[in-house]
């Protein structure tokens, strides 16, 4: 931690004035950073698909406990005013944040007309 004062520089003994910022700056790790990108994401997926989730997880429940390989094929209606290719890339990174493997499903046609995202968990 520096302190506050005046130090020599270099071999020239220039001296600098040193003013110590960290009483006021806040400073964000990545991993600080991370964490708050993390808990977004997940507010907003299970602010959104909450139902399906609940089921979604129940299936995966019973599929662990039936020792079976995951592997889960899910279907988010997507309202209209979201952003399907961002939305996508949110529900991916939510999956990916919890272990599993999503893997989208390639949409036809333009994609302002589709409201369906089809994943495959794995």
């Amino acid at each position: 931690m520096m302190e506050r004062g005046v130090f020599s520089k270099g071999f020239s003994g220039e001296q600098i004035s040193v003013k110590n910022y960290s009483d006021t700056l806040k400073v964000l790790s990545k991993d600080e950073y991370t964490k708050i990108v993390v808990k977004q994401r997940m507010l907003f997926v299970h602010q959104n698909f909450s139902k399906l989730l609940e089921k979604l997880f129940k299936d995966l429940g019973d599929d662990a406990l039936k020792m079976k390989v995951c592997h889960r094929e899910v279907e988010f209606d997507i309202p209209e005013h979201f952003d399907i290719v961002k939305t996508e890339a949110i529900l991916c990174a939510y999956f990916s944040d919890l272990g599993y493997k999503a893997l989208p499903e390639g949409r036809k046609g333009k994609s302002e007309d589709n409201t369906k995202i089809n994943l495959t968990l794995t």
